[in-house]
């Protein structure tokens, strides 16, 4: 009897508890349907898994990135990148933060989003993307120079766009 007792109180919790991956995937599913903030809700239900923070706080990023709250994303992608123990997601976490501090505008924020870029393509040498944007704030920075030699660095790695620019700004 009392196996039977049991069986039927964990029964339930087994049957409604939902898992990380549930979430994360359910909150991948409204970030796609464009709900971002019920993808927040739903990667916010993932971390009291205490698994994959960095992975989630990546997405929260995303998600508060296509709310325009830079600031917030800017917050999370800090907290992917002080909580990953995998390195080559890292480059990634950096580009989007950098992304973020470009979106705000301001100069401090511009110098910010450079060193994030570097940060980058530190860890990883192709990142196209990286080269890329570093060229557009060393622009803005009126270095043209060394703008042309991230978007040179950016072409040879296949990204057209750079390409252009070196054509019509780099001699």
């Amino acid at each position: 009897m009392k196996k039977l007792l049991l069986v039927l109180l964990f029964v339930p919790m087994i049957s409604f508890g939902q898992t990380e991956d549930e979430y994360i995937e359910r909150g991948i599913a409204a970030f796609e349907a464009g709900d971002y903030y019920g993808a927040i809700n739903q990667y916010n239900k993932a971390l009291e898994f205490k698994n994959r923070w960095a992975y989630i706080w990546n997405l929260i990023g995303n998600a508060k990135f296509s709310l325009k709250d830079y600031e917030g994303a800017i917050e999370n992608y800090t907290k992917a990148i002080d909580s990953s123990i995998y390195w080559s997601d890292m480059p990634d976490y950096y580009y989007n933060r950098g992304v973020c501090k470009m979106n705000l505008g301001d100069t401090v924020s511009l110098i910010s989003a450079q060193v994030d870029f570097t940060l980058a393509i530190k860890q990883n040498p192709d990142y196209t993307d990286a080269y890329r944007m570093r060229g557009v704030l060393r622009q803005t920075f009126q270095n043209l120079d060394m703008a042309c030699d991230d978007w040179k660095k950016a072409a040879s790695l296949g990204d057209s766009e750079a390409a252009q620019w070196v054509r019509e700004d780099c001699n």
